[in-house]
């Protein structure tokens, strides 16, 4: 049932009246909404406000009458939850069966009418551009157990690369930058290239070893054969679709802008001989022929590598002779390009034919070795040249429990892993069939579902690494440069001036522009935002002061995921040089970076860290550091500063994620980071001694914390209170709280879910979830960072996290999700989330066919979300017009460039620093 709003409510501005959503219908007609349509997609039905409101409201004069309001509810105390108790009065134990899942980090279609399925909109662009086989588009009717563990509702695969074509429709998007254009192909190529070695990989490994019950196969489950067949054809249309937007509409207009990917047939003699020299200079020695035949193994093929299928004729079989005959079977032969081969070779301008002209231009390696094969098959007939690339199975089985040594079992499994099964075979789009089915038997494949034929350039990912001079292009073929800002609370007040002009860290020794990082925490929280706020200046900032700061004593971290030569290890390994206690918690199963993990780990202990690996059976994803600094004023004169984040301690990817980090010094929060520091390299057990103070903490007991705030946003909606809930999470597949925000939904709780890959949760299904919005935000920026805000009878929670609601997060790793308390802090949350709920560039709304359409039609619902709820309408107003013009990412640096503009005494500070 829906929750009627009283008109006491709207009248004191708790809920944006259904006047004002009425107006911004009449005035934005690109939404094609109507005043029925609004009554399909809102949570408050018009149907069901007292008319006497609703005559009211559309006449414009006489006031809301008052009635009485039920009073708020006490305010549920996380802390008192056990963490089983409220879990189990969620969810029956039988209905959430959790998927054992591997880790997981377009052209465009005409919109489509809807409306048999409850609901009308006008995207321009709908992702996938088909319904996928297997999916119901339709859920109306369906069982709440169905619509939590259906794969007929949700198939985490078939999300998963619903997700990737909204990754492709950015590259046939003209409102992309050109070469922008060009990197987003290559994402979604590097996706699918994880995805197989990942997902599929995990798949085949249950097809193999002949597992139908694995993840509760049942009636409404598919068996992983099933799954690899629906993948493999959802995979071919992918594949084809980038194909199209890369050779139909990218390299065509980057030739008109003068970049070319060559072919040998555009280059003159003279050009040609230079790339022949330059294959025999540095090419040739490094390359290894390999015949096929019995004389000759089938090759080690490294996984993701390009290789070329040569097909030969031996001039000496003519003579007779018994060791040259081939009996009528054709020659083959491989050469593997190795992967330390450039991709790219640049062709200067000089090397075009007579008449012809480029800018850039440049050449793959593939067809230099092609025509240069000559020199490796000396006195042969090469009748025939096809590219076909290999990808190995990365989902290997782990049996940490019986490892005597952690560091030594992830050593082996990556030595495994370089020669695991192949997952999946991709061959040029004109290869014969008998190739394809030799090399498809040789790699002990399935045609149908491990082969793509592939017309025109494999292996797209490296399209990344095309090395384009961007000072030579024309305006407008790339993103406008951003610089991310100094955070205004971490920059001095008398030289903020002087360091607008010259802003640059003057190293660990001499600090931020004198001013301490310390003091700064001290005034306050301090939120910072990448790659909006910079974060050489406050995250990486943060250890190196502690580094380099004699009164600090000892500093503790926990590693993920972090770039090479990270100044991150070489702050921490400085402060261990000079004799600080340093402890640092590196996960050694971070997928696909284990190598370099176990590379930073033995690094640090060598310079005198303690470093542990981890828990067995979990994994450490919480993003915490603690520096401990002697200080006269503090209580036993020791005080602890603490980071939180949702983000990897990485400046790369900080530069192109979007995260959160709290800093803070807080005795609550600082205390309870403590206890996390000894649960991970112990055995403190901080459940059994009372429980985590502040945080939310996976898995102890975070997911029965979710669930108990979800709980009591029910509760307050049935006793007729405004109930909200607004999530902003890379991924929702957890059937307890899926269970949750459904049960939530039915009773009149408005649910805003900001989703930016894979989502169990259905939007906008008639019966089931009119009241539910599902958007995903895919731009510039990887969305990255989590937040999670419930409306909480009027006295809004807001928590920030490193956990997704999935089972693998809250389960199976160990994610701390921090409150933010300061009304400052939570504007800068608020403005996210309005922000991306307002998005009309980059955001998706969720159809309720599980489609997503784009640009997002369901905007004119943001006001309904837990962050809107009683805002003035100057503030939404402001926010609408920066979202649905800007999008999201593109107002947040233009905010974040305000902030910093501002006079120190104007900006917004946290309670304890006024």
């Amino acid at each position: 049932m829906s929750v009627v709003p009283s008109p006491h409510t709207l009248q004191r501005g708790l809920l944006p009246s259904p006047h004002y959503r009425l107006s911004q219908v009449r005035k934005q007609p690109e939404h094609h909404q109507c005043r029925a349509a609004v009554k399909q997609t809102l949570r408050v039905e018009i149907d069901k406000i007292p008319s006497q409101v609703l005559d009211s409201v559309e006449a414009e004069s006489q006031p809301l009458p008052e009635v009485e309001v039920p009073a708020v509810s006490a305010t549920i105390d996380l802390a008192d939850i056990s963490p089983t108790s409220s879990v189990d009065s969620v969810v029956d134990l039988h209905d959430y069966n959790e998927d054992s899942e591997s880790e997981t980090d377009e052209p465009s279609g005409s919109a489509e009418d809807v409306s048999d399925h409850g609901q009308e909109w006008a995207g321009e662009t709908v992702m996938p551009p088909h319904e996928q086989e297997g999916l119901q588009a339709d859920l109306a009717g369906m069982s709440l157990s169905d619509l939590c563990g259906s794969d007929r509702a949700y198939n985490v695969e078939l999300s998963w690369l619903a997700f990737n074509w909204r990754v492709i429709s950015l590259a046939s998007a003209e409102s992309t930058p050109l070469l922008e254009r060009l990197q987003f192909i290559a994402i979604a190529s590097r996706n699918l290239d994880e995805f197989f070695a990942k997902r599929v990989g995990g798949l085949m490994r249950q097809v193999a070893a002949g597992t139908t019950d694995l993840k509760g196969t049942g009636p409404e489950k598919w068996l992983p054969e099933q799954q690899l067949n629906m993948i493999a054809g959802e995979v071919s249309a992918m594949v084809a679709a980038q194909g199209r937007a890369l050779h139909g509409e990218v390299l065509p207009a980057l030739r008109s802008a003068g970049i070319r990917i060559l072919t040998y047939s555009e280059l003159s003699s003279t050009g040609a001989e230079r790339l022949n020299k330059y294959f025999q200079r540095e090419l040739e020695l490094l390359l290894t022929p390999i015949k096929l035949d019995p004389a000759h193994p089938f090759p080690y093929l490294p996984s993701g590598s390009l290789n070329l299928a040569v097909t030969l004729e031996d001039p000496r079989e003519q003579s007779g002779d018994p060791q040259f005959a081939s009996n009528g079977h054709p020659l083959y032969a491989i050469v593997n390009i190795p992967p330390s081969f450039s991709r790219w070779y640049e062709v200067p301008p000089s090397a075009a034919q007579e008449g012809d002209s480029w800018q850039q231009a440049f050449m793959p390696v593939e067809q230099i070795i092609e025509h240069n094969l000559g020199q490796l098959f000396g006195g042969a007939i090469i009748k025939a040249v096809h590219v076909f690339r290999v990808t190995r199975n990365a989902d290997l089985e782990r049996h940490e429990e019986e490892a005597d040594d952690l560091l030594d079992m992830v050593a082996d499994e990556l030595r495994e892993r370089r020669f695991a099964p192949f997952v999946r075979l991709e061959v040029a789009g004109d290869m014969p069939g008998a190739l394809a089915l030799l090399l498809t038997e040789e790699l002990k494949l399935d045609t149908a579902q491990n082969v793509l034929h592939v017309h025109g350039l494999l292996d797209m990912a490296h399209l990344s690494s095309l090395p384009v001079n961007k000072r030579k292009l024309e305006k407008g073929m790339v993103w406008p440069a951003w610089k991310p800002r100094e955070h205004p609370r971490l920059v001095a007040p008398l030289r903020r001036k002087r360091l607008r002009k010259r802003r640059r860290w003057a190293g660990p020794a001499g600090g931020w522009a004198g001013t301490s990082i310390f003091r700064a925490i001290r005034s306050g929280d301090v939120l910072v935002q990448h790659p909006y706020h910079n974060f050489g200046s406050s995250t990486q900032r943060f250890v190196e002061e502690a580094a380099a700061d004699p009164s600090v004593a000892a500093i503790k971290a926990t590693l993920y995921r972090t770039n090479s030569d990270s100044p991150i290890i070489t702050a921490l390994l400085k402060a261990a040089e000079q004799g600080k206690q340093v402890t640092v918690v590196v996960e050694l199963k971070a997928r696909f970076d284990e190598a370099r993990n176990v590379g930073y780990a033995q690094r640090l202990e060598d310079a005198g860290c303690n470093v542990a690996w981890g828990l067995l059976g979990s994994k450490t994803h919480c993003k915490l550091m603690l520096a401990v600094r002697r200080e006269r004023e503090a209580p036993h004169g020791l005080r602890t500063y603490v980071h939180v984040g949702t983000g990897n301690y990485n400046p790369s990817t900080a530069a192109v994620y979007t995260d959160l980090g709290l800093l803070s010094c807080r005795p609550a929060v600082c205390n309870d980071v403590v206890d996390i520091f000894k649960h991970l390299t112990g055995l403190h057990n901080q459940v059994a001694v009372g429980g985590y103070r502040t945080l939310l903490v996976a898995k102890e007991a975070m997911r029965g914390q979710f669930a108990a705030l979800l709980e009591a946003e029910v509760a307050a909606a049935r006793r007729g209170q405004l109930a909200a809930v607004c999530i902003k999470v890379n991924g929702l597949d957890d059937k307890t709280l899926t269970r949750k925000l459904y049960e939530a939904a039915a009773a009149g709780v408005r649910i805003d879910a900001i989703v930016r890959g894979i989502c169990r949760l259905r939007a906008g299904v008639p019966g089931l979830s009119e009241g539910v919005r599902v958007v995903s935000v895919v731009g510039r920026f990887l969305e990255h960072h989590r937040i999670y805000a419930f409306l909480n009878c009027g006295a809004p929670r807001f928590f920030i996290g490193s956990a997704d609601w999935m089972n693998r997060n809250l389960m199976k790793r160990v994610e701390v999700a921090v409150p933010i308390e300061d009304e400052a802090l939570q504007r800068q949350l608020r403005d996210v989330l309005a922000l991306c709920l307002y998005d009309g560039v980059d955001a998706w709304d969720m159809t309720p066919a599980g489609q997503y359409a784009k640009p997002a039609y369901r905007r004119a619902e943001a006001p309904l979300a837990v962050p809107l709820l009683g805002a003035d309408e100057s503030y939404l107003k402001r926010m609408q017009k920066l979202g649905e013009t800007m999008g999201c990412q593109a107002a947040l640096m233009k905010l974040t460039d305000a902030e910093g503009k501002r006079p120190l005494a104007q900006l917004p500070l946290p309670a304890a620093a006024t």
